[in-house]
């Protein structure tokens, strides 16, 4: 998982992000309060601060959004696999009742 590294700015900004989509954070850590934060002062934190929040919730709802397709994609798997194996066992009753007539 290379990628949580990442860190354009470099001052662990983007990191905090990545690691509370990753579950990485304590709940009740001050840095899960940052990752939840929605809004920002821009006054306060100037332009590049703003840039760098809305950035960072931009790549966490990308990653949140790509393990959610993820863990659909295996979902999906694991269903089709099932009804293969239903259809395989139905095939196999099938001939096996062909075979006992």
């Amino acid at each position: 998982m290379g990628e949580l590294q990442y860190d354009a700015g470099r001052d662990g900004f983007l990191l905090i992000f990545h690691k509370a989509a990753a579950g990485e954070l304590q709940e009740d850590s001050g840095l899960m309060a940052l990752a939840k934060l929605s809004e920002i002062n821009v006054a306060l934190e100037g332009v590049k601060g703003a840039k760098n929040f809305f950035e960072a919730k931009v790549q966490a709802l990308s990653l949140a959004s790509k393990f959610e397709a993820e863990l659909k994609a295996e979902q999906d798997e694991r269903k089709r696999e099932e009804e293969e194996r239903r259809l395989r066992q139905a095939a196999f009753q099938e001939l096996k009742a062909n075979f006992s007539t």
